[in-house]
């Protein structure tokens, strides 16, 4: 402990007189700056802090040293005034332990205004106690065993040293005799550690310290001890899955292998009851084996069931536990498979004959001896012995005494182990049977209609079976089967099929009967009824006719009538009109598929000179099977008897001027527009202007065109679309232009000219867009004329995605081009569509057919179609596009004329010129 100094004081005392001399701030010793000591004992510094700066400051004050020798201390902060000395005491402490030697430290204030001082000293660690320890740095030993430190103490100081040895290590672990220590400058003391390991002691390194501390002195050092494993044991078991049979004892061995020193193990087993041992417990030397029996027999309630089988071995010397599993697997290890060498497990013989059942035996498990018996007759074997793997074949006979029946034939075959069993159905039953069946046992047609339905032949018998087919019937059916003979197997079946016609000559509503006839071991028949319906039901067409229609002279009016084909056959019907020469009737001629409808048109037009009154047309629709008529009543005004004409006044207030287009020029199968003009050179205004067209000449197209009033001098233009009616030629024509006031006549001359361009389909290609089937229809297009042509095509009348490819066509005259028209497949049957092509003031019409695509078809490409299927198509289509193209737009116009006061008017070639 440090005593107070008077001359410290007297030394300090001065130094603060002499502070105020300095002219600078400053941080200097006012005591020795370097002093001597022992370890242990503090060392005391004096130092001044001189602030002359204007202003107050605050100082933090630190000290540092050369290494970790010493235990510092300072003063902490100072909190200066301007121009004053502040006294620092610092403290040096060198540890118990430190070395010998000259130190260095400094000490540092840092202002709180940036003002850095620093003082420096030294210290001097004089060697006055010092305790030198050696001890053993590591040993090795078994858990169990005793491990010996030795320790040697010296006392290398300057002064006697009193104290102990002493370690961290655990009290219970080591023994250390006569610890303390008096030791005289350079002498020497001995001492043995002896550290006790328990058995149970885990493998690993123990590193703990050992200390030789006195009153002014003390000592570290490190010691190891590496505890080791030296107890070992292998456990080997048999691999995993040890496949065992019920009821079967299977010994499986474990081995036991020391790997560590002497010792003996005690044995145990973790597996399930059904396994035992004979062995409780080995003693083995240094890297001995022994081996434990596993004896296995498991019972059929553990079948396919699996087992944890662990071996446990416990070291007596450690107490050390070591263990290995595998597992039990219960399996049927014995197997075999019986099987028949006959189709599905089955034979049928014929009643007094004798049976042979082939059987084979297949051992799936171990190698065994199996015991044959049978249910039903006699065995060729009464026990097999088959390897691994290995198969037997044997036989079953059955008397030739068994009655017609079925009879199960069980086989089995046995050991202690297993068995097998396999049945085989024994049929006994009558060789030659057959049945007849007819899917569809009533036909019903009409005289020239011819069905055909399918029929089957049953062989039930065992053996196969040569059928003649033969069939009875009335003479006015055609009756004929495909094929007349059939060769069928045992028990099995065909199907034939059996045609029937009813000739024309058949008389109608009657039944009659074909009986089908198999022939040969059995003979079957069936029946299939035949009727042959009224005549009414096979053909039967429904008209609807239209009501009273009234019209003035000079005027026309249309019937319309519907007709539906209720019967079963197409009918063509002839059409025709009986009564006034102004009423005809179109199409002349119409088609109707079962179940069709169609309209057919009257049209009459009374000329001026007509008497007013009810006139009678009779329309009939026949042929050789049908026929069909309706009365229909035209009731005829004079001019204006309804409104719709006024008188021809010769009175120059109504004065109406008409200009049509002269010697107009068409093309065949295409429509133009043309021009009229209509002026009012009268004095009063003409009401209701309508024009009228010779309708079997000319054609309209539009029927945009309303009744319009002309004032006195007024002019109008009037465009119309239109198409020739005839073929090529030269055609006289009237044109009219009526008002309720004044009506106008002009005859001119048009001529009809052959295209002048031409189309032709050449073929159509398939593909799939997505889900959909689309063609590709390739067509030819020349020019035929004498001008270069231009041609925009367009489909009318469908929503179906279409285009062409190329579009605008431009041709040279005789150039010919291929145009491509993509466009949506046909689903089912042949379609006609609509080819509008626009070229030059000439919009042409034509029928282009497209094909589902073919069944067979492969790729892009499909055949064309047959001459009749081509030519039945060109006939669709001309059906199509007249009905398209002509009559609904006369029938629309007609109708559209009544209902809106007419729009466009057309007028018969038989009117009044």
């Amino acid at each position: 402990m440090m005593k107070f100094n008077p001359l410290f004081a007297v030394i300090f005392a001065a130094a603060m007189l002499a502070l105020p001399f300095a002219s600078a701030s400053s941080l200097s010793f006012i005591s020795p700056s370097h002093q001597d000591g022992c370890q242990c004992d503090p060392q005391q510094f004096m130092l001044s802090l001189n602030a002359d700066a204007e202003q107050g400051e605050v100082y933090t004050l630190t000290i540092a040293t050369q290494g970790d020798t010493f235990t510092t201390f300072v003063t902490p902060s100072i909190d200066a005034e301007p121009h004053s000395q502040s006294p620092v005491i610092a403290f040096m402490t060198p540890h118990c332990d430190a070395l010998p030697g000259v130190y260095w430290f400094k000490v540092s204030a840092t202002g709180s205004r940036g003002t850095m001082l620093t003082a420096t000293g030294s210290s001097t660690v004089e060697e006055c106690h010092y305790l030198k320890l050696q001890f053993t740095p590591e040993q090795q030993v078994c858990a169990g065993e005793q491990a010996r430190f030795d320790i040697t103490l010296e006392n290398a100081g300057m002064f006697p040293e009193a104290g102990s040895v002493f370690t961290d290590l655990d009290p219970r672990l080591y023994s250390l005799a006569n610890s303390s220590f008096a030791l005289s400058p350079g002498q020497t003391k001995q001492y043995n550690l002896y550290v006790n390991t328990p058995n149970s002691m885990p493998p690993g390194k123990l590193p703990f310290h050992v200390n030789a501390s006195s009153f002014y002195t003390y000592r570290d050092t490190y010691a190891l001890l590496n505890v080791l494993d030296c107890s070992g044991l292998k456990i080997s078991v048999p691999p995993a899955c040890i496949n065992v049979n019920p009821d079967e004892t299977v010994t499986q061995q474990a081995t036991l292998t020391n790997t560590g020193i002497d010792d003996t193990f005690d044995v145990t087993l973790l597996c399930p009851a059904f396994v035992t041992t004979t062995v409780s417990s080995v003693t083995l030397a240094s890297g001995q084996s022994a081996t434990v029996p596993l004896i296995i027999r498991a019972s059929h309630s553990d079948l396919n069931k699996d087992y944890l089988c662990t071996v446990r071995a416990v070291s007596r010397r450690y107490g050390r536990e070591f263990t290995n599993s595998t597992s039990i697997c219960v399996r049927q290890l014995y197997g075999a498979e019986l099987k028949t060498d006959l189709a599905g497990d089955a034979i049928t013989v014929c009643q007094g004959d004798a049976a042979t059942i082939p059987m084979r035996i297949r051992n799936t498990g171990k190698a065994a001896t199996y015991s044959l018996s049978t249910s039903l007759g006699s065995l060729s074997k009464s026990s097999v012995s088959l390897a691994v793997g290995g198969q037997d074949s044997f036989s079953v006979y059955a008397p030739g005494t068994l009655a017609v029946g079925s009879y199960t034939v069980q086989v089995t075959a046995s050991n202690q182990y297993y068995a097998a069993t396999k049945s085989a159905r024994l049929t006994v039953e009558k060789c030659f049977d057959s049945a007849l069946s007819i899917s569809n046992g009533q036909l019903e047609m009409c005289p020239g209609e011819a069905f055909s339905t399918t029929a089957t032949i049953y062989n039930k018998g065992t053996r196969a079976d040569d059928f003649a087919l033969t069939l009875a019937s009335p003479d006015f059916l055609q009756a004929s089967v495909s094929p007349a003979q059939l060769s069928v197997s045992a028990l099995s079946s065909k199907e034939f099929r059996v045609s029937v016609a009813a000739l024309y000559t058949a008389q109608d509503n009657q039944q009659a009967s074909v009986q089908v006839t198999a022939r040969d071991g059995s003979t079957s028949t069936a029946t299939i009824g035949v009727r042959i319906l009224p005549l009414n039901v096979c053909h039967n067409v429904a008209l609807t006719p239209d009501g009273l229609k009234e019209v003035e002279v000079c005027q026309g009016n249309t019937f319309d009538l519907l007709l539906t084909n209720k019967g079963r056959f197409t009918e063509v019907l002839d059409l025709t009109v009986e009564g006034p020469e102004w009423a005809f009737v179109t199409p002349p001629k119409l088609s109707l598929k079962p179940g069709e409808s169609k309209h057919a048109y009257v049209f009459f037009s009374p000329p001026f000179n007509t008497p007013p009154g009810d006139y009678t047309i009779t329309f009939h629709g026949s042929n050789d099977k049908v026929a069909v008529q309706a009365t229909l009543t035209a009731r005829v005004y004079p001019v204006g008897g309804l409104g719709q004409q006024i008188p021809n006044y010769t009175t120059t207030d109504y004065v109406l001027d008409f200009a049509v287009p002269t010697s107009a020029q068409f093309e065949e199968n295409a429509s133009k527009p043309l021009s009229f003009t209509v002026t009012n050179k009268g004095i009063a205004p003409l009401t209701d202007v309508t024009l009228y067209f010779e309708n079997d000449d000319l054609r309209v197209l539009n029927e945009t065109i309303e009744p319009f009033t002309l004032e006195p001098g007024e002019q109008r233009a009037v465009t119309i679309e239109v198409e020739p009616v005839r073929s090529a030629g030269v055609y006289p024509t009237l044109f009219r232009a009526v008002a309720r006031e004044k009506f106008v006549e002009r005859a001119e001359t048009i001529t009809v000219k052959p295209r002048s361009w031409t189309l032709k389909k050449l073929y159509q290609d398939y593909y799939v867009e997505g889900n959909v089937s689309r063609t590709v229809a390739h067509l030819n297009v020349t020019n035929t004329g004498a001008f270069q042509i231009e041609l925009s095509p367009s489909l009318f009348g469908t929503s179906e995605n279409y285009s062409f490819d190329p579009s605008p066509v431009r041709l040279q005259p005789g150039e010919s081009r291929d145009v491509k028209l993509y466009t949506n497949a046909p689903t089912e049957s042949n379609a006609t569509v609509a080819l509008v092509t626009k070229g030059g003031d000439y919009t042409y019409y034509d029928a282009v057919t497209l094909q589902p695509e073919p069944l067979g078809a492969t790729g892009l490409f499909a055949s064309a179609a047959t001459f009749g299927a081509l030519l039945l198509a060109i006939l669709i289509a001309a059906g199509v596009l007249f009905y398209v193209t002509r009559k609904p737009r006369e029938t629309e116009a007609a109708e559209s004329a009544k209902k809106r006061g007419a729009k466009v008017k057309k007028r018969g070639r038989n009117k009044r010129r």
